[in-house]
């Protein structure tokens, strides 16, 4: 059966998108800011449907966490998702990414500071 035929196809415009989201934001001169979400986890793609006029949850979720958790100073409760500027903005993440990050292992000052770690997932 032709793709064009099966139900569930994706049309060439969505597969473009698709292969944007993939390859990660760019800055105006195309140079890569930082990698797109991995193949297979296309779980994300549910976040950000929603009804036309209506916001996703992952909408709002990217506009609260942008607002207040991702950027220091923070953007403060009028700054929308259209309002970020790839040629600027990106580079503040660095100054939280220190707080998220984990790709520091060394958890020597945690426990010496009387630090409990309880690790889920699930």
């Amino acid at each position: 059966m032709h793709c064009a035929e099966a139900r569930g196809c994706l049309t060439a415009l969505q597969v473009d998108v698709l292969k944007k989201i993939y390859a990660g934001p760019t800055d105006s001169k195309g140079e890569k800011l930082f990698p797109g979400p991995l193949p297979g986890s296309e779980i994300w793609s549910d976040w950000f449907s929603a009804p036309p006029g209506k916001s996703s949850i992952g909408e709002v979720l990217a506009t609260e966490a942008a607002r207040y958790l991702m950027f220091m100073p923070d953007f403060g409760p009028h700054w929308q998702l259209g309002d970020f500027d790839f040629d600027r903005d990106y580079k503040r993440l660095g100054m939280m990414q220190s707080l998220y990050s984990d790709t520091n292992p060394d958890l020597r000052k945690f426990k010496a500071a009387g630090g409990k770690l309880i690790a889920y997932h699930g």
